[in-house]
């Protein structure tokens, strides 16, 4: 697995903490979930999808914050909904094999 594929990974482990709890941090400092939203329904995609947000300063496209949300997004849903780590890092694990 080449040196990109393994970022993009560790920073989906690192979502998938900080959404379930694992890690410290709340959630509504980082994201803002599409499903707290009034007016929008999550009708793809899964239940934790991230609100992207357009950043007003170019710098902060780089930011973890934002630049996880593409991938995290596209997760299917059977990953997304694992109880544990583990069982993430095995769900997502194929996805990257992919990209090589």
């Amino acid at each position: 697995m080449s040196l990109e594929a393994r970022r993009h990974r560790a920073d989906l482990i690192e979502v998938f903490k900080i959404m379930r709890g694992f890690d410290r941090i709340p959630v509504h400092d980082l994201f803002q979930l599409k499903s707290h939203q009034k007016s929008c329904m999550v009708t793809r995609g899964h239940a934790l999808s991230i609100l992207k947000q357009r950043p007003h300063l170019m710098l902060r496209r780089c930011y973890f914050s934002q630049r996880v949300i593409d991938d995290w997004n596209s997760l299917p849903p059977e990953s997304v909904k694992a109880k544990t780590v583990l069982q993430f890092k095995k769900s997502v694990g194929p996805l990257f094999k992919k990209l090589g």
